[in-house]
């Protein structure tokens, strides 16, 4: 189980890193909250995994406060299309995960895209 966190804990990463370029003042509580959530995956992925519902519910209830406080943030203006088009993907793969469809489909879909 702790193998199929690892995409997840990767999205988030990387979700946090599009938020850590942005305005502080705008996106810093949205950076804050997908920091915590990464670091809890971490956490259980080091430690242990037998307590992986109650990290689940933790999660959705991180990602409820970002969509409730940010909802606008689906339409930021990124620099370019390829970096909008992958902060909508993580968003996706993250919502996926998040309301039960599991990593596996995580892990089929991951796009890459050229630098």
């Amino acid at each position: 189980m702790k193998k199929n966190l690892e995409p997840l804990k990767d999205a988030l990463e990387e979700l946090a890193d599009f938020a850590r370029k942005m305005e502080p003042t705008e996106y810093a509580y949205f950076y804050r909250l997908m920091e915590r959530m990464e670091n809890n995956v971490e956490i259980c992925i080091l430690v242990r995994d037998d307590r992986l519902e109650k990290l689940e519910a933790i999660l959705r209830r991180d990602w409820n406060l970002v969509k409730r406080m940010y909802g606008d943030m689906w339409k930021m203006d990124l620099r370019n299309e390829k970096e909008r088009y992958r902060f909508l993907q993580l968003l996706t793969e993250i919502e996926w995960y998040l309301e039960g469809k599991g990593l596996m489909r995580m892990e089929e879909k991951r796009y890459g895209y050229a630098n």
